[in-house]
């Protein structure tokens, strides 16, 4: 069985900086840790030979998400996802899986079937249609967002899974420590394998916090493929975080506020809140986020938009600001209009 499905983010660090973050979504919020033995859960997939964890793993998030909006879970196929990766070997990057679904979703695993087959079959796409084409862009995620692995990491994974969502996970082991629930046993650097499943709910057990994972291997491996990951092994062995959202632009109700202090991009505050609710009712942020008064890039580049309609300055101006700036000109716009 292949398991190096993953594969390293091989983007600068000027890149990764333009993600989108958890932190500027959704404010921290209770979660309620219960012990449990039953569990939210999805169909048991299996890679088979395939290195395509990562495209197994987004394919259940985006079947989720259709159930989250529309009410019914839908089996998607990673293997129209998994080639049109960006990657010329096996595997792919999370962050590649998530451009391919913004831009082109994912098709029925029905049309282009992806259950236990091997990586030569895996790769492929001659059975690519324009009717499975464009079926797939109903199954369209509006963007992905990355959760960073901090103390809170397991009540912000644990925020996304009650508001109905799975989240793609990512992590390293040795065979010997993938068990049902996963032990570390040697160091990081000693785990050589790297490997992408789905987190779909989260419990508690003699005090400590465990996430829900279903793996891509069949109902053989696993708990009837699934795992349990420990905080423990959380903070210790993850790789990367990110789930799938859908942007909703509803009506809300104008704001009322005096801005008075220059806002900058990587602050946050009150100010920085008020002025989302304002992005809001322009119709340039999404209102399934809330306004947590952290500016990042999707403040980032709602703001240059807003910036460019006012035409608060000259083109070049914005341009060489990109956004990072709510300074004098910006602030007597907005308090032009809502104050």
């Amino acid at each position: 069985m292949e398991i190096l499905g993953l594969i390293p983010d091989p983007r600068s660090e000027e890149e990764k900086a333009l993600d989108y973050k958890h932190e500027e979504l959704f404010s921290a919020s209770p979660v309620e840790w219960k012990e449990k033995t039953e569990f939210r859960s999805f169909p048991i997939r299996n890679q088979d030979g395939s290195s395509m964890c990562v495209a197994f793993a987004t394919a259940k998030c985006l079947g989720v998400n259709n159930k989250n909006e529309k009410g019914e879970y839908v089996t998607l196929s990673p293997r129209d996802i998994y080639t049109q990766r960006a990657s010329s070997g096996q595997g792919m990057w999370i962050q590649d899986a998530g451009n391919i679904v913004k831009k082109a979703g994912a098709t029925l695993e029905a049309l282009m079937p992806s259950e236990n087959i091997n990586e030569t079959q895996a790769n492929v796409s001659s059975d690519r249609t324009d009717e499975s084409k464009k079926l797939a862009l109903e199954y369209r995620a509006s963007s992905y967002v990355f959760i960073q692995n901090s103390p809170t990491v397991m009540d912000d994974i644990a925020q996304i899974i009650d508001k109905g969502y799975t989240v793609l996970y990512t992590t390293r082991f040795t065979t010997a420590e993938w068990t049902d629930t996963p032990t570390i046993k040697v160091p990081t650097q000693d785990a050589p394998y790297f490997h992408a499943v789905t987190v779909t709910d989260y419990f508690i057990k003699n005090g400590e916090k465990y996430l829900v994972i279903e793996d891509s291997w069949g109902q053989a491996y696993g708990n009837n493929g699934r795992r349990f990951l420990s905080e423990t092994w959380v903070r210790a062995r993850t790789t990367g975080i990110m789930y799938f959202i859908d942007w909703k632009f509803e009506p809300t109700v104008k704001p009322r506020f005096t801005f008075n202090k220059v806002m900058l991009y990587g602050q946050k505050s009150t100010d920085i809140a008020k002025l989302q609710d304002v992005l809001k009712f322009e119709g340039l942020i999404s209102t399934t986020q809330e306004s947590t008064g952290y500016y990042g890039e999707i403040t980032r580049k709602a703001v240059l938009a807003f910036q460019r309609k006012y035409k608060v300055a000259d083109e070049a101006e914005l341009v060489a600001l990109n956004g990072k700036r709510c300074g004098l000109k910006t602030l007597t716009t907005l308090n032009k209009y809502y104050s």
